[in-house]
C-alpha cells in the first residue's frame, strides 16, 4: 500500500498498475532467548554509555555485560540462561521507591484521514483493536492504549459488541492526555484559540461510555 508511488515521494498514492512477483520466502523461527539476551545486553551496555562515569550503576552494567559477552557461546542453550542470570543480577534490581518508574506502553497509531477514506478508518479502528482484544487474551500482561476519543465514537457506532469487549477490557483505566483526533491531525492550519481548546481533551479508556456528540472543553 505504502512506499509505491509513482515518484520517490512516497508520501504519494500508490500507483494501482504497479506490481510485483514475489520469487522466494524464506521462513525464520526466532530463538526466543537468545532475543531476549540481546535486549539484555542493549539495555545494560546503554546503562554503561549513558550514566555518567563513576555511577556504581554505570560501572556494575559495564562489568556484567563485559560478563556475558565471556559467558555466551553460540548454539549452548545452557549459556544463554546462564547470561541472561547476570543480566537479571542489574535488570532486575529495584530501585528506591523515591525514583521514577517508566513504563512502555503499546500504542496504536491509526491516521483519522490519510490515504484513504473516512470509511477505511472506520474498518482500520475496528481490525486493529480487535486484534490487541486478541492478544491481551492470549497474554494477559498486555498492556495497551489508544487516545483518539473519535476513533472510539466511531467504534461505538459501527462496533457496538467491540466497543463492549474494549470496555470490559479496560478494567483498570488510565488516563491519556490527548485530544479528540490525536497525533496533531486536527485542524492547526489557521489555528485559533477556542478551536484549539475545544479539541483538548483528557480521555482514558473509561471514556469511550461517554464518547458521543462534540468533544466538551477541558475541565
Amino acid at each position: 500500500m505504502f512506499g509505491n508511488g509513482p515518484t520517490e515521494n512516497n508520501i504519494q498514492p500508490p500507483d494501482e498498475n504497479r506490481y510485483f512477483e514475489l520469487k522466494t520466502a524464506e521462513l525464520a523461527v526466532p530463538n526466543l532467548p537468545v532475543t531476549a539476551l540481546f535486549h539484555d545486553l542493549r539495555a545494560l551496555t546503554g546503562l554503561a554509555r549513558e550514566l555518567p562515569p563513576g555511577n556504581v550503576t554505570e560501572e556494575t552494567a559495564l562489568y556484567v555485560a563485559n560478563k556475558i559477552v565471556n559467558t555466551y557461546r553460540p548454539r549452548d542453550p545452557a549459556s544463554v540462561e546462564a547470561a541472561r542470570a547476570l543480566a537479571a543480577s542489574v535488570l532486575a534490581r529495584r530501585d528506591p521507591a523515591d525514583r521514577m518508574q517508566v513504563y512502555a506502553v503499546g500504542h496504536c497509531h491509526i491516521d483519522t484521514a490519510w490515504l484513504w477514506p473516512f470509511s477505511e478508518t472506520h474498518r482500520k479502528t475496528a481490525r486493529s483493536w480487535s486484534a490487541q482484544l486478541r492478544l491481551a487474551e492470549r497474554f494477559p500482561w498486555h498492556i495497551f492504549t489508544a487516545s483518539s476519543a473519535q476513533q472510539y465514537e466511531w467504534l461505538l457506532t459501527d462496533y457496538p459488541g467491540l466497543f463492549a469487549e474494549i470496555q470490559a477490557a479496560a478494567a483498570k483505566p488510565v488516563t491519556a492526555c490527548t485530544t479528540w483526533c490525536p497525533d496533531g491531525q486536527q485542524d492547526g492550519q489557521r489555528p485559533w484559540a477556542q478551536m484549539l481548546q475545544q479539541q483538548a481533551q483528557r480521555v482514558g479508556p473509561s471514556a469511550p461510555s461517554g464518547a458521543t456528540g462534540s468533544p466538551a472543553p477541558p475541565s
